[in-house]
């Protein structure tokens, strides 16, 4: 007997080790080769065969985007679809590696998508689910898949098992308070190899808004938090599970290095450790392995925005005044002449009129949704949309102005008043009194959701903003509205394209400008109330921009223009 129970114990405990062990040299860097698959800057998606014969990735040309294969091995590659209009936003492999299933994009409303599936070596395209919201993830038997669906009305996340073949749709569980603002990053659930437990990450609208990874059981649809965040820390990217079942790998912003990083969490325990420092930023969407675990594909993500003006007699004459490796990507000019800007790490800064001489702007981390106000600057206090905050002219005084899920703060032309959209359902815009007080409601949101900026116009007379539409079965597109200020009936419709972006009232007030990415190019267009085509303002031939924005006189467009980098990074255990 003691014999037999010398051997129990050397065995169990010798298991352990190995479980240790194993799963420290699988995730270990040390033993990791890191290197890039793709160099052409444009890959958006990715997933990896279960079996690692073949790499898939979705690349940029232009605003269109197409698939592409990668066999390993051979390191060859084969366009299997073109370039198209209707962004890809997931790709998974089936469990046999034989075919691709991707979510992808309406053409004409970027916030519908649907389920698609296609031979691994090209052929016939298969549409198989509407509404699907994230990429979607195969039990370990391959017999059915788990996706998550958005029902904005209620602030729900829809958590659906599907059979193989896109039949037999059934509710596993559903997520309350979930946020629907980032609509084209959702990560999306992942299937455990064991089969008995499914991985999601989730933002919910509480307060302050949290950032979690739930797990959810299969046999009962019940939740359990495994790890939660504050939003002021960055989404929780799409997980992965390890072979052992007791590790997940996920993307997640690191504080300390202002980036995104891949980070491990034990399962069932939680504990959250940060496993790459490097100089990328890892996509929050896109995270994928192989069966064994052993190879890994991720996206990383560089980016070179620097700040351009121009005068508005002449936008010709556009010219770059920043320069420098940290990319900037909101601008704006405060009442005293000197230029704001947020980072790409949501840091907020401070220059002069000609981008010389930036220094930090208070002590301020996490900024979102930039605008001045008179002698004021309104932001949101975490990445995507938090609170609406306030700070003083030099940064130092910082206050809250209105709690919730607040994106998209506009100013009144007299600086008295914030204007902004609460994207807690239902959607409404609100004002509130600069120097403080209650917020009052002006009026809901139109269709669907939001879909970018609110502007207020220069007599601050009327409000401009997109939204989406849609039915059950097909995406109607995007509308830009003008309401009354005060609220009321709108006073004109347009219809237009599902890519534009930051629209902005234009300095007469007769028309909104935004961007819209053509021939690869992004350039400023301008939509006349009065009706007719839109037209095209500026004449760039090459590179894109993220914001623009007028100078506070209206004399001097000021624009953050230049390139985001984005490859297949591929982490392959060497031993």
């Amino acid at each position: 007997m003691a014999a037999l129970i010398a051997v129990v114990v050397i065995v169990v405990g010798g298991l352990a080790v190995h479980r240790r062990l194993s799963r420290t040299r699988t995730l270990s860097l040390e033993n990791m080769q890191i290197a890039k698959l793709t160099d052409g800057g444009t890959a958006v998606h990715v997933g990896i065969a279960p079996d690692g014969r073949y790499v898939a990735y979705a690349a940029r040309a232009g605003a269109k985007q197409g698939l592409w294969l990668r066999q390993l091995a051979a390191r060859t590659e084969v366009q299997i679809l073109p370039p198209d209009y209707g962004d890809f936003l997931g790709l998974t492999f089936s469990p046999d590696s034989n075919y691709i299933y991707f979510v992808r994009a309406d053409k004409n409303d970027l916030t519908v998508r649907y389920l698609y599936s296609v031979p691994v070596l090209g052929g016939p395209v298969r549409r198989l689910i509407s509404h699907v919201d994230s990429p979607v993830s195969f039990s370990p038997n391959g017999r059915e898949f788990v996706y998550q669906r958005f029902d904005p009305p209620h602030n729900d996340v829809q958590v659906k098992i599907a059979s193989a073949d896109g039949n037999g749709e059934g509710l596993l569980t559903v997520i309350h308070n979930g946020d629907f603002l980032n609509f084209n990053s959702a990560p999306g659930p992942e299937w455990s190899p064991d089969g008995q437990t499914i991985a999601i990450p989730v933002r919910l609208q509480s307060t302050p808004v949290r950032c979690v990874l739930d797990t959810i059981s299969v046999a009962d649809g019940r939740i359990r938090e495994l790890f939660s965040s504050s939003a002021e820390y960055g989404n929780i990217g799409r997980p992965v599970w390890l072979p052992s079942g007791d590790l997940l790998l996920m993307p997640h912003w690191d504080s300390a290095s202002r980036r995104t990083q891949l980070w491990t969490v034990s399962f069932p325990g939680g504990e959250a450790h940060r496993l790459t420092n490097d100089l990328f930023d890892y996509d929050t969407g896109d995270l994928d392995i192989t069966r064994d675990g052993k190879t890994i594909v991720a996206i990383a993500e560089t980016g070179l925005y620097n700040i351009w003006a121009a005068p508005r007699a002449d936008l010709s004459k556009a010219r770059q005044i920043t320069y420098g490796e940290l990319p900037m990507i909101w601008v704006a000019e405060a009442r005293y002449g000197k230029l704001l800007s947020v980072s790409w790490n949501f840091d907020l800064w401070v220059m002069n009129p000609d981008g010389s001489q930036r220094v930090p702007f208070g002590d301020i981390h996490t900024a979102d949704w930039l605008e001045p106000c008179g002698n004021f600057v309104l932001f949101v206090g975490t990445m995507g949309g938090g609170p609406l905050m306030r700070a003083d002219p030099d940064g130092r005084r910082v206050m809250q102005l209105a709690n919730g899920n607040v994106i998209s703060p506009a100013c009144s032309p007299d600086s008295k008043f914030a204007f902004y959209v609460n994207v807690d359902q239902p959607q409404k815009i609100w004002r509130v009194p600069v120097e403080g007080g209650m917020p009052v409601e002006i009026a809901r949101i139109l269709g669907d959701s939001i879909v970018d900026r609110l502007s207020v116009s220069p007599d601050g007379k009327f409000l401009a903003y997109p939204y989406s539409q849609s039915t059950n079965s097909q995406a109607v597109g995007w509308n830009l509205v003008v309401i009354p200020a005060g609220g009321g009936p709108p006073l004109t419709t347009f219809k237009v394209s599902g890519e534009i972006r930051n629209p902005r009232w234009s300095p007469d007030g007769r028309g909104v400008e935004y961007l819209l990415i053509r021939d690869a190019v992004t350039n400023l267009w301008e939509q006349p109330l009065a009706g007719g085509k839109p037209k095209q303002l500026t004449k760039f031939t090459t590179g894109h921009m993220f914001d623009f924005n007028w100078s506070a006189d209206r004399s001097r467009l000021l624009l953050t223009r230049g390139s985001m980098s984005s490859n297949v990074i591929l982490l392959q255990r060497s031993r």
